[in-house]
């Protein structure tokens, strides 16, 4: 535990993280933005990790909001230098703790100009299970010119209704619910209407994680506005 917290640390104080950038593609292999995970290069390890390893360890460390500001302001100079869209993902901390939020709504308040190349991705847990900070969140972002939206939908796709009136730009749906869409026909039935009640509410839907390219066509097929994914470049 001791080397996480090292590791986090240094990463913070050298500035160690790095956005992963991968396209996000709407129909024809048109661009939609560039999803930017994060990664940390680390100096103390000698070890390029990803979000997935140290990000369970910062939130018991307390440290997942300094980890978004330092992504964030990351992205902002990216967009900046380079101009595309680019979608982060902050966690519940960033969302959910008024101080934090406080902090995150002074920096874009400061980068107003960049703001609206900005997608802010929450994970659906986040937003379906504290639904008052999540309200109040997107009350305070979105004036500021940022997209929000919801990644990682999955559990919650039958209440997606809950969202309405909030204001969001997009949902993903997870790599979970659309892998198996040339192989089952209710997964077809199930993406379709999807679709279908996302677009009334005027969300674009996206699809995460495609690994297979023949998934692609028959996504755009059912509705779906985006593909992101290793199948996707």
């Amino acid at each position: 535990a001791r080397v996480w917290v090292e590791i986090l640390q240094v990463a913070l104080r050298q500035h160690e993280f790095q956005l992963a950038l991968y396209p996000v593609r709407g129909r024809d292999h048109s661009y939609l933005n560039t999803e930017a995970p994060a990664r940390i290069h680390s100096s103390v390890c000698g070890e390029t990790l990803v979000a997935g390893a140290f990000l369970p360890w910062a939130r018991r460390e307390g440290l997942v909001g300094q980890v978004d500001l330092e992504i964030l302001v990351q992205t902002l100079a990216e967009v900046e230098r380079h101009g595309h869209a680019i979608c982060i993902n902050l966690g519940y901390e960033s969302v959910c703790d008024e101080v934090q939020l406080q902090r995150i709504v002074e920096m874009l308040d400061l980068h107003r100009a960049l703001a609206p190349r900005l997608c802010l991705d929450v994970a659906e847990d986040v937003a379906f299970e504290h639904p008052q900070a999540f309200a109040q969140f997107c009350g305070r972002i979105l004036p500021l010119g940022c997209q929000v939206g919801i990644e990682h939908l999955d559990h919650h796709v039958g209440h997606l209704a809950r969202l309405h009136g909030l204001g969001l730009h997009y949902v993903k749906l997870s790599r979970a619910l659309v892998q198996d869409v040339q192989q089952e026909s209710a997964v077809q039935t199930l993406l379709r209407g999807l679709c279908t009640v996302a677009h009334t509410m005027g969300l674009q839907v996206i699809a995460e994680g495609v690994a297979h390219a023949g998934d692609v066509p028959l996504l755009f097929e059912l509705g779906f506005d985006g593909v992101t994914g290793s199948a996707v470049a």
